[in-house]
C-alpha cells in the first residue's frame, strides 16, 4: 500500500520555480502584443486613413522609428522566448497539458512573427524608402507604395492570431492552476 502511494506521488506533476513566472511572462507579453496590434486595427490606422498623404507618411515613418525600442522588443520577442522556455520546462516537469497550451501560444507567436517579417515590415520599408518627409515631393506616391489596405489586412491577421495566442497562454495558466491544486491535494 505505501509503495503504491509513493509511486502515485512520483507520477504526479513535479514543480519548478521558474515555470510559473515564465508562464505569466508568456501571458503578459502575448497580451501586450495582441493589444498593440489591436490598437492599430481599431484606432491608429482608422485615424491615419482620415489623414492627408503628408500626415500619413510622416506619422507612419515616425511610428516605424519609435517601434524600434527595447519596450517593443521585449513584448515582440519576449512572447516568443517566454512561451518557448515555459513550454519546454512544463514538458520536462511532466505537465503535458500546460505544455501543449503553451505550444499553441508559441505557434501563434511564430505565425504572428512570420506575418510581421514577411508582410508588414516590407511594406513599412517601402514607405521608409522615400526618405525624410522634409524631402519627399510626392506623398501620394509614398502612401501608395505603402499599400495601406494590404498592411491593414496583414495587421488584422496578426491581431486575430496574437489574440488566439493570448487565449492559449491563458489556457496554460488555467491548466497550471489545476495542476497546482492537484499537486497540493485539493
Amino acid at each position: 500500500m505505501l509503495a503504491e502511494q509513493g509511486a502515485n506521488l512520483d507520477a504526479r506533476p513535479k514543480n519548478n520555480k521558474a515555470a510559473a513566472p515564465l508562464l505569466w511572462l508568456s501571458v503578459l507579453t502575448s497580451g501586450l502584443m495582441a493589444g498593440f496590434f489591436w490598437s492599430f486595427t481599431v484606432m491608429v490606422m482608422p485615424a491615419l486613413a482620415m489623414s492627408d498623404d503628408r500626415s500619413f507618411v510622416t506619422v507612419f515613418q515616425n511610428t516605424n522609428r519609435t517601434v524600434e525600442s527595447f519596450g517593443f522588443g521585449l513584448g515582440f520577442y519576449g512572447a516568443l522566448l517566454f512561451s518557448a522556455i515555459a513550454a519546454w520546462i512544463f514538458h520536462r516537469i511532466g505537465r503535458k497539458l500546460t505544455s501543449r497550451w503553451l505550444l499553441v501560444a508559441l505557434a501563434c507567436v511564430v505565425i504572428q512573427l512570420v506575418i510581421t517579417m514577411a508582410g508588414n515590415i516590407p511594406l513599412n520599408n517601402a514607405l521608409d524608402s522615400f526618405g525624410d518627409p522634409a524631402k519627399i515631393t510626392d506623398f501620394a506616391a509614398a502612401r501608395h507604395a505603402f499599400n495601406e489596405s494590404q498592411w491593414n489586412l496583414l495587421n488584422l491577421f496578426r491581431t486575430i492570431i496574437s489574440s488566439l495566442g493570448v487565449l492559449a497562454a491563458a489556457g496554460a495558466a488555467v491548466q497550471h492552476g489545476r495542476d497546482q491544486r492537484a499537486l497540493l491535494g485539493r
